[in-house]
């Protein structure tokens, strides 16, 4: 199997990622509505390249996505490409679900890069997990520091819209070490609960 189709292959597993490796412990609350999320979500400007979750495509993003649509996508959505980010959209309403990049066989100094690339467009990371998730959480007031989320966390008070994550199939300590072996690394921003609201719809 080509390098492409591989590509479109992984997109269904990075979706279902959002909920199963990068649960932050969400308490959002049931009663606010998608309208109400997903306003929330987009004022957060998350995103890169033009590209912001919650956001709905321009007319020059709609013309590339049709030239460069992914043939597989989950029922509803579609997802193309600009460059090697890929974008997951709502296909009946054009709102970006999510946006998400991948890099196979890399070395650690590409994990460094995509790293540090991360920190300069999202700050200081919220929290990282198991030597291999470095995750930014995101309340309706913006990012929440790690301070805020380890209190919050034990509060039971933590209430995280949105996220932005990095993965790496390798520990980090495995990943740069001296003897370090090609790994496979991805980031994703999203918001697991407007995800969650549009595949239970």
């Amino acid at each position: 199997m080509g390098l492409k189709k591989k590509k479109y292959r992984i997109m269904l597993p990075l979706v279902l990622m959002v909920f199963i490796l990068f649960a932050c412990g969400q308490a959002m609350s049931e009663a606010v509505d998608s309208a109400t999320l997903e306003k929330q979500v987009a004022d957060l400007q998350l995103g890169v390249n033009g590209y912001f979750v919650a956001h709905k495509l321009n007319e020059e993003q709609k013309i590339l996505a049709g030239k460069n649509m992914a043939k597989k996508s989950y029922p509803g959505t579609f997802t193309f490409t600009d460059g090697d980010i890929h974008i997951l959209v709502d296909g009946k309403r054009d709102i970006i679900l999510a946006i998400y990049q991948k890099k196979e066989k890399v070395t650690g100094k590409e994990l460094k890069n995509m790293v540090a690339d991360l920190m300069m467009s999202f700050g200081d990371p919220t929290s990282e997990a198991h030597d291999q998730i470095i995750y930014w959480a995101y309340s309706k007031k913006g990012r929440i520091s790690e301070d805020d989320y380890v209190d919050s966390k034990q509060e039971g008070t933590v209430q995280v819209i949105a996220t932005v994550k990095f993965k790496s199939k390798l520990t980090f300590t495995a990943a740069t070490g001296e003897n370090a072996q090609e790994n496979d690394i991805h980031w994703i921003i999203s918001s697991p609960r407007l995800l969650e609201k549009f595949y239970n719809r």
